[in-house]
């Protein structure tokens, strides 16, 4: 019998209940036994905000269709695992930036720059909306750099890279 092994706590439900529970590491039967296959696989995704804008529901639409809730923590467990393994994949992302690319702007972000005396480095933390915080250990070269570029006038289209 093919299975499916949860790894995060979700409340998860499909056409028939029963086939299914909810439990950390729980084994999850699929009827018509052959290889596992993960849900991502399925060729149709719907994401809903739910509840009270707590947790968002995905349902996967195959031959079975799937709900999955997770709730802000479950998310950014999701998003941390996925960008984690999409570091390691190839093609990797552009080491440079594309001018015409599509572009999703977070307007003045909250961020913090300091000295972590943990990791002997300077450290640029700027919060993102969607992923929470994201820190960048900077070397004293590169903020003299960034520093130059933000408070210079003129194109800032040219950019310098680091």
């Amino acid at each position: 019998m093919a299975t499916w092994k949860l790894t995060k706590e979700s409340k998860i439900w499909g056409e028939n209940p029963s086939e299914l529970r909810s439990a950390t590491g729980a084994t999850i039967p699929k009827p018509g036994g052959g290889a596992p296959k993960a849900p991502f696989d399925m060729p149709k995704l719907d994401w809903k905000l739910t509840g009270h804008i707590d947790t968002v529901t995905v349902t996967f639409q195959g031959d079975r269709l799937f709900h999955v809730e997770l709730d802000a923590g479950e998310i950014d467990g999701l998003l941390k695992n996925l960008s984690e393994l999409r570091a390691m994949m190839q093609p990797p992302h552009p080491l440079d930036f594309t001018q015409n690319a599509d572009i999703d702007f977070i307007v003045d972000p909250r961020w913090q720059y300091g000295h972590d005396p943990s990791l002997g480095q300077s450290v640029l933390h700027i919060r993102d909306p969607r992923f929470g915080w994201l820190h960048y250990i900077i070397s004293e070269d590169t903020a003299k750099k960034l520093a130059d570029a933000l408070t210079s006038p003129g194109d800032l289209s040219s950019g310098i890279l680091n």
